[in-house]
Parts: C-alpha cells; sequence; structure tokens
C-alpha cells in the first residue's frame, strides 16, 4: 500500500494501512486562495478548483474516489475565514 501520505500525528512518518483509512483528511486551498464561507468552498470545490492535502501534494474533485480510499473522511477547512466542509 501506498504509504506517502502523513499527518501531524505521525510527525511527518509514512502512514502505516490502518492509520491511512481510520483518518481524517483536511485539503486546505491552494495558491493563497481563501472561502469567506461553506457555501464559496463547496463551489469552488464542485467547480474543480486545486486544493492541497495538508502535508502533501495539490488535489481536486477529480482525485476524489482516490482520496476515499486513503482516509476515513475528506475536509476543506480556510485557515484564514474558519470555514469547513465535509466533502467525502
Amino acid at each position: 500500500m501506498d504509504t506517502k501520505y502523513t499527518d501531524d500525528i505521525t510527525k511527518g512518518k509514512p502512514m502505516n494501512a490502518m492509520r491511512m483509512v481510520s483518518s481524517p483528511m483536511v485539503l486546505v486551498p491552494a495558491y493563497g486562495n481563501t472561502y469567506a464561507n461553506e457555501e464559496a468552498l463547496r463551489v469552488a470545490w464542485c467547480s474543480g478548483v486545486d486544493f492541497k492535502i495538508k502535508g502533501g501534494p495539490y488535489t481536486s474533485i477529480r482525485d476524489l474516489s482516490e482520496l476515499q480510499d486513503h482516509c476515513s473522511s475528506l475536509w476543506i477547512f480556510d485557515y484564514v475565514s474558519g470555514a469547513k466542509i465535509l466533502v467525502g
């Protein structure tokens, strides 16, 4: 199984398969974008805008099925506005 994903709990160490499927994944706005509220986040996500996996690569809705294989839930969180949505 691919172990390239890391999280804050493991302090950058590769995640094992059990941790991958039992841990949430957090995406943040890419390229310095910010979104004022949850509706703006959802519109951007559904439109195919890029987001960044916290501690990982860029991604978008086109990768949703693969992302869901690596986590228990998928969240988008804008640290600037505090807006957050569950997308998977």
